[in-house]
């Protein structure tokens, strides 16, 4: 989540103080920058989108036991 953030905004503040702020090493940050992405997590990423397609299907109307 730190990291994401960090990524997020590093247009926005000077990298070397958003390590400090968030208590994040440069190194952990790097190697979190360039690892590669776990099955689980590209499952989880193509499950969110389906969800969020079949929720705006339905005109925000299903919750999330109907779903």
């Amino acid at each position: 989540m730190k990291y994401a953030w960090i990524k997020e905004h590093v247009n926005e503040f000077a990298v070397d103080s958003m390590y400090c702020f968030m208590e994040v090493s440069r190194s952990a940050y790097y190697a979190w920058l360039h690892r590669v992405q776990t099955n689980r997590e590209k499952d989880d990423i193509e499950l969110t989108t389906i969800i969020r397609d079949v929720f705006r299907n339905s005109r925000a109307t299903y919750d999330t036991r109907r779903l």
